[in-house]
């Protein structure tokens, strides 16, 4: 057995390095001395994923999708998936919150796009002018 000089702690005879410090540089150990046995690492349990985490995930992604193909279906699916993530989820509250926002703006301008393809909007209130 070997004693580290700059900690003092135990270490085996053929230990190139302190395990404690990492220091290169040993004594001799007081005679009968033992190293002392190491804890096992604690198990870190993270929390589990829930089913509505899961919608957040599924939300986010399809709000993005929505905004390129089929937005009347992934739109609202997304914003409901969302929500029900925000409410019940123990994860990504913040993604949650984003694919509502997204699902939201693309719901909007889906909405503006479609009222003012079969004219229900007048061109003046999507171009700002009121030229003929």
């Amino acid at each position: 057995m070997k004693t580290c000089v700059k900690c003092k702690s135990l270490n085996k005879d053929d230990n190139n390095f302190c395990n404690a410090c990492g220091c290169s540089e040993f004594v001799a150990a007081p005679e009968g001395a033992q190293v002392p046995a190491q804890p096992a690492p604690a198990h870190v349990h993270k929390k589990d994923y829930t089913m509505y985490d899961l919608f957040t995930i599924f939300g986010f992604v399809s709000s993005i999708i929505g905004f390129f193909v089929i937005a009347l279906v992934l739109e609202p699916l997304s914003l409901s998936a969302s929500i029900a993530g925000f409410a019940k989820g123990k994860r990504w509250r913040g993604l949650a919150i984003a694919a509502i926002v997204i699902a939201a703006i693309g719901l909007l301008i889906r909405l503006f796009v479609t009222l003012y393809d079969i004219g229900m909007i007048p061109e003046w209130l999507i171009t700002g002018t009121f030229e003929n």
